[in-house]
């Protein structure tokens, strides 16, 4: 999970980057320190929009809820960068 304040279009393009340059293998390698790093993050109530990235079939799934938990966005990495960044 991913919190972050503010509108989608401002954090997107750098979480796209991010995950582009970052293997789902690596992030599974790496699971003690991303379960380490996540514990510094603002409580769910406190966020304006939840972003919750599962690793399935070697692929990121991407999706963003709102603060009153509609589903905002739901797909693929790709289909992701397509709507809220630039092809990168």
């Amino acid at each position: 999970q991913y919190h972050m304040d503010g509108h989608v279009y401002n954090w997107g393009a750098q979480l796209v980057l991010a995950l582009k340059q970052t293997s789902p293998e690596y992030i599974l390698k790496n699971r003690q320190l991303f379960d380490f790093i996540k514990m510094d993050v603002m409580p769910e109530d406190h966020a304006d929009y939840l972003c919750i990235i599962s690793l399935l079939d070697n692929d990121y799934k991407i999706k963003i809820t709102g603060r009153s938990k509609e589903v905002l966005f739901e797909g693929s990495l790709d289909e992701f960068a397509d709507k809220y960044s630039e092809i990168i």
